[in-house]
C-alpha cells in the first residue's frame, strides 16, 4: 500500500521473519522505544496539520470582518463560550464582557454560563449565530460576538385576533353582498319589552 507508515513496515518485516521461521532481530525494549519515537512523530504531525489549517482560516476570515456564521458551543469558561463554525470549522472565542443584555455568572457544577435577570443560559452543544469582530494572525485569535435576533414588533391586533369581527362585515370584505337589516320597530309608547307600560310597571 502506498499509504503505509513506518510502524507498518516495522510489523512486515517481523511478520515476515516469523513466517520464514526465523527469530526476529529487535527485541522487545528496541521495539517499545521505536513505537514512543513513532508515536511522537505522529503527533507532531497532526499538531502541524491542524496549526496550518487554523492558519488558513483565520487569514480567510480576516477579510471577512462582521461576517455571520452558525456555530455550536463547544466551550464554556468563566471569561467565555468557545464556539466553532458549523460549515467553516475556525474555533473563537465568544467574550463574556460582550453579552451586554446581562450579567453572567459561570455555573461549574452544570458547566453553564447563565444570566442573572434574563434567565438565559449557554452550554455545550447549543447552536448559536454569531459574527466575526476580531482576527489575530500573530497570536492565532479568533473573537466572536452572540447576533441576537431581534424580536419582530408584533403591530395592533387585526379584527380577526381582537375576536371582534362581524359575521356580516366579514362577508363583505370577501365581496359577497348582503340584503340590509331590518330595523327592529318601537312599539307606540317607547316601550321596548313586553308586559311594560310607560311610565308603570307591568301586571
Amino acid at each position: 500500500s502506498p499509504i503505509r507508515r513506518y510502524p507498518d513496515l516495522v510489523v512486515h518485516r517481523l511478520l515476515g521473519e516469523l513466517i520464514e521461521g526465523r527469530k526476529p532481530a529487535a527485541d522487545f525494549a528496541e521495539l517499545v522505544v521505536l513505537g514512543d519515537h513513532c508515536s511522537d512523530r505522529e503527533q507532531r504531525a497532526e499538531a502541524a496539520e491542524r496549526e496550518l489549517i487554523k492558519l488558513k482560516l483565520l487569514s480567510y476570515l480576516s477579510e471577512r470582518i462582521g461576517e455571520e456564521m452558525d456555530g455550536v458551543v463547544t466551550g464554556v469558561e468563566r471569561f467565555g463560550l468557545f464556539v466553532q463554525g458549523i460549515e467553516l470549522p475556525a474555533e473563537g472565542l465568544v467574550h463574556v464582557d460582550s453579552l451586554a443584555d446581562d450579567h453572567y455568572y459561570f455555573d461549574r457544577a452544570s458547566h453553564t454560563l447563565a444570566g442573572h435577570r434574563s434567565g438565559n443560559a449557554f452550554r455545550l452543544g447549543d447552536r448559536v449565530r454569531v459574527a466575526v469582530t476580531r482576527v489575530d494572525l500573530d497570536r492565532r485569535e479568533l473573537d466572536f460576538r452572540l447576533v441576537v435576533p431581534r424580536s419582530a414588533k408584533k403591530g395592533p391586533a387585526d379584527a380577526s385576533e381582537r375576536g371582534d369581527v362581524r359575521q356580516r362585515g366579514d362577508v363583505r370584505k370577501r365581496g359577497v353582498e348582503l340584503p340590509p337589516r331590518r330595523k327592529k320597530r318601537k312599539p307606540p309608547g317607547g316601550s321596548t319589552k313586553k308586559g311594560r307600560r310607560p311610565g308603570g310597571r307591568g301586571r
